[in-house]
């Protein structure tokens, strides 16, 4: 640029306006050139500062959303876990089908008191939406379903409060039949059964109509629930986490 210039000068001293209309156009050329070098690089510069937050981001959401699947599949397992006493509990209801003892009803009543608590963070998501680093990513297919995630657990956490309300009753109302003493004879359901007794008569709840319909119902909400957890959380969490894998691995090589 300075030996054009230079030339350029010399060219006007000289009065050769061919020779300087030359080489002013290569020094136009060559400051637009540059200029436009400047400008991609800056462009450049703020995509590559773009593209590192966008994958900061896509890589705490995964952990985030690892997180959530682990506690999801834990309540499901949790879910599970209660099907079976609860409806041999049900179906001995009434009938009286298999054959129980006052402890074998202690036992099976006690194992079927479980609340549903899902504690699912969703801190990532929450700071990058209120923050407006939500829109750092690109994926449209992502977004949307990032989108629907808190009202979806929203919907459950509802749910859940409702089939906890349901479960307390039940629990509540049991003891009325089935509970422990401790040696003041008062009875409390949160005894170690290792100093306390059982009340006699507690085999009768098993022909109350009240508590028949509290087993069936706490029975039937629990299995509602884990479809619910399926179907709303399990199934949206494990694409997440397959979109958001494969955006990871695509931006970072």
């Amino acid at each position: 640029m300075s030996l054009l210039r230079k030339t350029r000068f010399q060219s006007l001293l000289e009065g050769d306006a061919k020779k300087l209309s030359v080489f002013l156009i290569a020094e136009l050329v060559l400051i637009t050139l540059g200029m436009s070098i400047a400008l991609q690089f800056d462009q450049w510069k703020e995509h590559q500062d773009k593209l590192d937050k966008e994958i900061v981001l896509l890589q705490q959401l995964y952990l985030e959303f690892e997180e959530a699947e682990s506690t999801v599949n834990a309540g499901i397992m949790e879910l599970d876990s209660l099907d079976k006493p609860r409806l041999k509990l049900y179906r001995n209801c009434g009938n009286n089908q298999d054959a129980m003892s006052e402890m074998e009803l202690l036992e099976i009543v006690a194992t079927t008191y479980s609340f549903s608590i899902l504690p699912i963070s969703n801190g990532v998501l929450t700071d990058a939406i209120n923050s407006g680093k939500f829109t750092l990513i690109n994926n449209d297919t992502l977004r949307t379903i990032l989108s629907s995630w808190e009202d979806k657990l929203g919907s459950v956490l509802i749910f859940n409060q409702h089939v906890n309300e349901r479960t307390e009753d039940y629990y509540v109302y049991s003891f009325n039949f089935v509970a422990f003493k401790d040696l003041d004879n008062k009875s409390y359901p949160d005894l170690n059964l290792s100093k306390s007794t059982l009340s006699t008569g507690g085999l009768k709840i098993l022909n109350d109509q009240v508590f028949e319909n509290q087993v069936g119902d706490v029975f039937y909400q629990g299995r509602a629930a884990k479809k619910r957890y399926q179907e709303q959380l399990l199934e949206p969490v494990r694409e997440i986490l397959e979109i958001l894998k494969r955006e990871i691995e695509l931006k970072t090589n």
